[in-house]
């Protein structure tokens, strides 16, 4: 979360991997798509409402708000919430928020993503998954979007992510180290599979965006 020096030779080798920048380009992308698509909703009803899920300290979410507001929305316009279980990367999260001044467009809440959703229904316009699909088969994918949509208000949107059979194709041994060695097992999908699970769970696909590597789909789907 601090990006501090890492610690081990598994994450010193998946840090410099292709895989591992990916991972920091998945970021940038959703950086680069997020403040349209929450602009649309501000040229449309002049606010939006944005939830991140398993958010760990937001830094993302912190930078898309500050480019709102650079924008000319104001911070009251403007509104992201952060789940995650960890408190600490809550504590940071915040801590950044205030340093970037967006404290009051930015709250932190510690809470498991499975668990919140029926508390927070029908409250946002866009809700983030960053991640949170890459480890789920298309059943359990399935499963989390239509548990999580009921926090959308009518006409609102999803953005999740999965890691791509492009990654597998492309850096095979970083793959095999994080599924052997790690223990970090992945379902790797196309933006096909991606687009079918969406559309089962009552979503209208809206198409997708990637990293610079395109080892990570990001899918935007609108509930209906």
């Amino acid at each position: 979360y601090d990006q501090k020096t890492v610690s081990s030779f598994i994450d010193e080798y998946f840090y410099k991997s292709r895989s591992g920048k990916a991972v920091k380009g998945r970021l940038e992308a959703m950086e680069k798509k997020l403040p349209s698509i929450a602009e649309s909703y501000l040229q449309k009803q002049g606010s939006v409402a944005i939830a991140s899920m398993g958010s760990g300290p937001g830094r993302y979410i912190i930078n898309v708000v500050s480019q709102l507001k650079g924008r000319g929305y104001a911070n009251g316009n403007v509104k992201a919430t952060c789940f995650d279980i960890d408190e600490n990367a809550l504590m940071r999260g915040r801590r950044l928020a205030t340093m970037s001044e967006v404290d009051d467009s930015v709250k932190y809440k510690r809470a498991d993503m499975f668990r919140v959703a029926k508390y927070y229904k029908n409250k946002f316009d866009v809700v983030v998954l960053k991640g949170i699909l890459c480890p789920f088969d298309s059943k359990s994918c399935r499963t989390t979007l239509e548990h999580i949509k009921v926090m959308l208000k009518p006409g609102g949107s999803i953005i999740a992510s999965n890691v791509s059979k492009k990654m597998i194709a492309e850096d095979p041994f970083t793959c095999l180290i994080m599924n052997k060695i790690a223990n970090w097992v992945m379902h790797y999908k196309d933006e096909g599979e991606l687009q079918d699970i969406f559309e089962r769970s009552g979503l209208s696909w809206k198409g997708s965006f990637t990293d610079s590597l395109g080892f990570h789909i990001m899918g935007v789907g609108e509930i209906n």
